[in-house]
């Protein structure tokens, strides 16, 4: 999705996050937009000035390289260029298919970071890669990675991040998989974003052995007067302090690279709404970002196509 770079550009990322109608579903767009815009920008720079700008840029060029190793790693060909191309700031995916073109790439794989299909995230990034190639690169081939809630390297990433978590934590602790909610009518319209979160934490779940009272799943970051997919986190934070749990591990499941939504939302406002709560003891399992087997996983399914 990106993220601005400092706070001067968080006015420009969201008037560009709002002009997407596949992502923000608004009516009389070019009235509501900008007024929305206008009134979020200082609330978003806020928040960015709490945690000292937004990592992802950072980490997601720390990912390409680190991707672009492994898939080179043998010197043997074929030989792989990996380029950071963001929805909504720079570098964009024209910044990065500009590369390619550059470089004399016989073939292009779009891959994804989202490993849940939504037609808002996914679905846009996706289109948008396939207009800008029609301009930049009509004549190479294109194929796409769009999911891999199943992928057994990227789960066996995620149980790591969460053992890495209750290792800190008494034995028992609740672990509450949150994920970036969606509108309840985008659910409605058979988007299937929910039952892949849901086979991604059963997967999870099942390889840590936890049992089915020990482990939820919960979703955040819910936006406006709509009705969005729950149960929300915040609500599922209250309800397992009023069961009696003291010790609370949260997975950031649909993200794979640090952003706002987990050292923000997570980190500060999910974690105080623990303690305040009663959940004596809270810890964010890591993001995966260049999580080894998640380099793996992505690497893998990169060779296959």
């Amino acid at each position: 999705m990106g993220a601005p770079r400092d706070q001067a550009d968080v006015g420009s990322y969201l008037k560009a996050l709002f002009a997407d109608p596949q992502l923000i579903r608004l009516p009389l767009r070019r009235i509501l937009a900008p007024i929305i815009v206008k009134l979020r920008t200082p609330v978003v720079q806020r928040r960015y000035a709490a945690v000292h700008g937004s990592p992802l840029p950072h980490i997601m060029a720390e990912q390409a390289s680190a991707l672009a190793a492994k898939l080179n790693e043998s010197g043997e060909p074929p030989s792989y260029e990996v380029h950071v191309g963001m929805r909504y700031s720079a570098p964009l995916i024209r910044d990065s298919l500009e590369l390619a073109a550059r470089s004399g790439c016989r073939k292009v794989i779009g891959v994804s970071m989202y490993p849940h299909f939504c037609s808002a995230t996914t679905g846009s990034s996706l289109r948008e890669l396939e207009r800008q190639r029609a301009e930049i690169i009509s004549d190479l081939p294109l194929t796409v990675i769009d999911r891999y809630p199943d992928q057994p390297h990227y789960i066996e990433a995620m149980a790591q991040t969460v053992r890495q978590a209750q290792q800190v934590l008494p034995a028992g602790a609740h672990v509450l998989f949150s994920a970036h909610g969606i509108p309840q009518r985008i659910a409605d319209q058979g988007d299937p974003y929910v039952g892949e979160i849901e086979t991604t934490a059963d997967a999870v779940a099942q390889v840590l052995r936890l049992p089915n009272q020990q482990w939820s799943l919960s979703y955040q970051s819910r936006l406006g007067p709509v009705k969005w997919v729950g149960p929300y986190t915040d609500q599922r934070i209250e309800q397992l302090a009023r069961e009696g749990v003291r010790a609370l591990v949260i997975v950031p499941i649909s993200f794979t690279a640090d952003n706002l939504e987990t050292v923000y939302d997570i980190d500060l406002v999910l974690a105080q709404k623990a303690k305040g709560a009663g959940i004596d003891q809270v810890v964010r399992a890591p993001t995966l970002n260049q999580h080894p087997l998640f380099i793996e996983a992505l690497a893998r399914m990169i060779r296959a196509k």
